[in-house]
């Protein structure tokens, strides 16, 4: 790492100051490229904590101002600094600054603004600068404050997260973290013995160990077992599944996370699904929301206390990190133009600002037009969709009215969220949380899901032909091969209904496949073997609390159980929206032995003849 500094410079500044601001400048090269980079050093709440700037209080009760400004508070040597914070304002992964006005304390203002440019040959050049004024006599002390004490400091975190980015080891620690204690170790290393000796893969829980041992407190405190997973380059399921189990040994805790739809980031989190509010309210947003199990509601993990104890201060709100799916932000003046320079992936996006309603869409084409502008009017964006390059100029033309604050931003959500209307369908966790549930008489959105309905073919005649008991056993099996089957394929048993099983999954290819492997194992070609039935339908659902357990209901749940007694046999019917799921039409496509005959069955309470597909095979 090597590093250029230039000397300090007092700046002219507005001449009614009675101190002159100072003006810092480090350039470090670095190994690392930008978008290596971009996480680690864009996560200023991290880079603050390692650099030792004490932790940030929201003031006023958290209260934010216009634009994202917002009202904090910290204490340093014992001296109180409030300030308001200016929204951060960044392109990914080139640049970004932030600046603060202080009300008390030895400062007036502070500014800082990051630049990252590719080196010729390789690696980044990083431009590190700090602006700060004195408030009264105490802010003499900035030179060795920043000039010796944090210029000191920041090159070493500099050169720690560009060991970490070029290892692609972000989850380790870059700076003070803290420790395991002996006894949690203890504790730890017993615990995981146990979900080893219990069949849980001896590798995924070695690194589960790793995590919640070794990792950075800001990685810990809010673990994401898909982000883990994709990293590991192991199966998301089977990492979610550890997690789980670790969490019923006692190794990890999990929280439900209510996320803004809008800015993404979590405005309320509970231990258990009971306590789930059923509306959340966003200060930066101005927007009110419910709660949607499919899109707003995440399970994070963090070690459990008598393990680890993880701190997950704030250091520093607000910066890029914190909503990663906006690639670019700005403060816009009003009537004012701002050009923004992203640098940016195939796909759709949209331009937004806080307090306006709607937005205009951009599409980005590979090779497509460069540039593109953009003009918001009193009364919102214009209704038009631009289709720009992968490196475009987008000038944004501001409200001529007021101040904006403008957010570029990637319209798709990141699938890496462990979502509720997921982990709440898979047999895993309603096996080891049965216990987790709405409050009574709540109910929640989960999306689309895939319900199925199953029966036993003739068993009537099973119970006659071999006796209760024996009949009772054999019922009893099958119970126990669906839900192997349905855990297996990331579904879950959510009741029994005497001979019948409702089932949910996340999507319509692993019902199917699910169902087709029960049938092939419970006919095992004897006389007696027991055959199976079964209808699948996908569609919006809600959750709701039945019997203490979480259960699933909605014209989707009605459609599916009319399915199955269309099956005439041990077929398997699906409506036309499993029919055409892309998945599962690759399925059909690929799988000669599977007759699929297109019904219009009279189905009761959904008159009309709604159009089915039988599945038989041959």
């Amino acid at each position: 790492m090597q590093e250029r500094a230039a000397a300090p410079a007092s700046g002219s500044g507005d001449t009614r100051q009675r101190y002159r601001e100072v003006h810092y400048e480090w350039t470090w090269d670095l190994e690392a490229t930008p978008e290596q980079l971009w996480p680690l050093i864009a996560d200023t709440n991290r880079f603050d904590r390692d650099t030792g700037v004490p932790r940030v209080e929201l003031a006023g009760g958290g209260r934010e101002l216009a634009n994202g400004r917002i009202e904090a508070s910290t204490r340093q040597y014992g001296v109180r600094l409030d300030y308001v914070q200016e929204p951060f304002e960044w392109e990914e992964p080139r640049w970004l600054r932030v600046r603060r006005t202080f009300s008390t304390g030895p400062l007036a203002t502070l500014a800082v603004e990051l630049r990252l440019d590719e080196r010729d040959g390789g690696g980044t050049s990083v431009d590190y600068q700090v602006w700060a004024r004195p408030r009264n006599v105490l802010g003499l002390s900035i030179p060795i404050q920043i000039g010796v004490v944090f210029a000191r400091r920041f090159r070493k975190v500099a050169a720690r997260f560009d060991e970490l980015a070029v290892a692609d080891a972000h989850t380790r620690p870059s700076g003070r973290t803290s420790r395991v204690r002996r006894a949690g170790r203890d504790r730890l290393t017993t615990r995981a013995g146990e979900l080893v000796e219990a069949g849980s893969d001896p590798t995924l829980v070695e690194r589960l160990v790793d995590v919640v041992a070794g990792a950075d407190d800001v990685v810990a405190a809010r673990m994401r077992p898909y982000e883990l997973a994709d990293a590991w380059g192991v199966d998301r399921g089977a990492v979610l599944d550890v997690f789980l189990r670790a969490t019923r040994a006692g190794i990890v805790g999990f929280r439900w996370d209510v996320l803004c739809p809008l800015c993404r980031v979590a405005k309320a989190s509970t231990p258990t699904l009971r306590d789930l509010p059923g509306t959340v309210h966003c200060d930066t947003c101005r927007v009110d929301s419910t709660a949607n199990f499919a899109r707003s509601v995440e399970l994070t993990f963090r070690p459990s206390p008598a393990v680890r104890v993880v701190d997950d201060d704030e250091y520093c709100i607000g910066n890029p990190t914190a909503t990663p799916h906006v690639v670019a932000q700005a403060l816009v003046g009003a009537g004012e133009r701002a050009v923004l320079r992203p640098e940016l992936e195939p796909g759709r996006y949209r331009l937004r600002a806080l307090g306006v309603p709607g937005g205009c869409y951009v599409r980005v084409a590979r090779g497509g037009a460069g540039d593109g502008e953009a003009a918001m009017g009193a009364g919102g964006w214009p209704d038009v969709e631009l289709e720009v390059g992968e490196r475009p100029a987008l000038a944004v033309v501001g409200d001529p009215t007021a101040e904006r604050l403008v957010l570029f931003e990637r319209t798709a959500w990141g699938d890496a969220a462990v979502t509720a209307a997921e982990v709440t369908a898979r047999q895993e966790f309603r096996d080891l949380f049965a216990d987790e549930a709405l409050r009574p008489g709540e109910h929640v959105s989960v999306g689309s899901m895939a319900i199925v309905f199953t029966d036993l073919v003739g068993s009537t005649r099973l119970y006659r032909d071999i006796g209760d008991a024996v009949a009772f056993g054999r019922v009893l099996d099958h119970f126990e091969i669906l839900r192997e089957c349905i855990g297996e394929e990331g579904g879950a048993v959510v009741k029994t209904i005497g001979d019948a099983v409702m089932a949910v999954f996340p999507t319509p290819a692993p019902a199917l496949r699910a169902l087709r492997r029960a049938q092939a194992r419970l006919a095992t070609g004897s006389d007696d073997a027991l055959r199976l039935k079964g209808g699948i339908h996908y569609g919006p659902c809600l959750a709701v609390t039945m019997n203490g357990h979480l259960d699933y209901f909605g014209t989707t749940v009605n459609f599916a159980a009319r399915l199955e007694g269309q099956s005439g046999g041990e077929a398997i019917v699906i409506s036309d929206a499993v029919h055409d799921d892309p998945e599962v039409a690759a399925i059909l496509a690929t799988s000669p032995e599977i007759v699929a005959v297109a019904l219009t069955p009279e189905l009761k309470g959904f008159e009309g003849g709604a159009r089915v597909w039988r599945l038989s095979t041959l």
